[in-house]
């Protein structure tokens, strides 16, 4: 998933209302964010407006849907 996942960050380079980050949980450093945040499993996608997780995305693994996703919840706070 990491070539789609970079994909995905490049396709909203300079959107000012969009991050792309990622977080490795298997990095001692990195151990209790995932535990807080209920991160179990690899890869989590995970949606947070203004710093509140919103969802986990359970959807397709695809450019397309992901990229779709991001989308459709920028449209929702409009």
């Amino acid at each position: 998933m990491a070539p789609t996942y970079e994909e995905l960050g490049r396709k909203f380079v300079g959107h000012n209302q969009v991050t792309i980050a990622k977080v490795d949980c298997t990095q001692e450093i990195n151990r209790g964010l995932c535990s807080a945040q209920n991160v179990n499993g690899f890869p989590t996608v995970v949606l947070y407006k203004t710093g509140e997780k919103v969802e986990e995305y359970k959807g397709d693994r695809s450019l397309d849907d992901m990229a779709a996703f991001i989308t459709k919840n920028l449209h929702d706070e409009l």
